[in-house]
């Protein structure tokens, strides 16, 4: 039972040693090199598989917001991929570095450079960046270049004129923000209010937008039908839905009289005025035809029998002339 304890408790030690990286297998010897080179593998393991061209695999964030040139997808600033990572200049003792990727996306390969220069990155190809433009001026900021903070540093009266201009600028502006905070301070005071308001809105624009999906499907349309506007009733009132004049009404009537008399029948005014109403209304005059009721056809075996019978018939009206004409003057016999 210690034999086993002690067995548990050797291996549970050497686990650890192994986990810390501290064991040697005991047939290493120090000619050998490290553990590395005697197990003949890199410190980065697959990373470093193109180290031989000078490449090491890392893990690139994505500096700012870019758009792919391949599928034209937007791609945010942070998105991480296994970048391809070597040197490829140098700017005075700076490295210059190349990381090379495929799009997550659409597999289109990015090149993008360090610029150390600018202190940014050059977009080679594959993609290009998101214009973020950003107006000092007009945001009410002030901006100091590089030269013109030593400057300030530098001259002690200058500083003390641009620590003038800042706390004119902030009397200025103490109203505005004045007035911002109260109304930020408003909003907050009813916020249950406007909550509410703002869920009865998005409820009712949520459920016309159901009531045109199900209208949608109950005509069988695949697309999504957009709201409707007073121009759109409007242009459907004056052109889907326009009625005859008068006059044209009357010459419709009076074609209608010309190529079919009968098409009314009987003189009868009620159905004149309907049928004016129909044709002002666009309706099919079709409606109005009489439809004519055929006589159900006999069938073929029937009609052979019948005129078997109107033969036969025939020939006995025949026999019966016949008999009367030879018998005519003749005197009955009596016994």
């Amino acid at each position: 039972m210690l034999a086993c304890l002690l067995l548990i408790a050797s291996m549970s030690s050497l686990a650890a040693v192994q986990a810390d990286g501290y064991y040697y297998p005991p047939n290493w010897d120090p000619s050998k090199g490290n553990k590395d080179q005697f197990h003949h593998h890199h410190p980065l393991g697959r990373r470093a598989r193109k180290l031989g061209q000078g490449i090491v695999i890392v893990r690139f964030e994505m500096p700012v917001n870019v758009w792919c040139d391949g599928c034209g997808e937007h791609i945010a600033r942070g998105v991480r991929y296994n970048a391809e990572k070597k040197q490829c200049g140098m700017y005075f003792s700076s490295e210059i570095f190349e990381f090379q990727m495929n799009c997550h996306l659409c597999g289109q390969r990015f090149i993008i450079k360090t610029d150390p220069q600018n202190r940014d990155y050059e977009f080679v190809s594959g993609l290009h960046r998101k214009v973020e433009s950003f107006d000092t001026k007009e945001t009410g900021t002030m901006s100091y270049d590089t030269h013109e903070q030593a400057l300030m540093r530098a001259d002690a009266i200058r500083s003390l004129e641009n620590k003038e201009e800042d706390n004119l600028r902030s009397e200025k502006l103490a109203p505005t923000l004045d007035r911002l905070k109260s109304i930020q301070e408003t909003i907050h005071a009813n916020e249950d209010v406007l909550n509410r308001r703002v869920r009865d809105k998005l409820r009712t624009v949520r459920n016309a937008e159901k009531r045109r999906a199900d209208l949608a499907a109950k005509e069988g349309l695949q697309i999504k039908l957009l709201p409707t506007s007073r121009s759109d009733i409007r242009s459907s009132r004056a052109v889907l839905f326009q009625k005859k004049s008068k006059a044209e009404v009357n010459a419709k009537v009076r074609e209608i009289e010309a190529k079919s008399g009968d098409i009314f029948g009987k003189k009868d005014a009620a159905r004149e005025r309907t049928l004016k109403q129909c044709i002002a209304n666009h309706v099919d005059l079709s409606l109005f035809k009489k439809e004519e009721v055929k006589k159900p056809s006999l069938p073929k075996l029937t009609l052979k029998v019948k005129k078997g019978v109107e033969e036969k018939e025939k020939e006995r009206v025949k026999e019966d002339k016949k008999e009367t004409k030879n018998t005519l003057g003749l005197v009955p016999y009596d016994e």
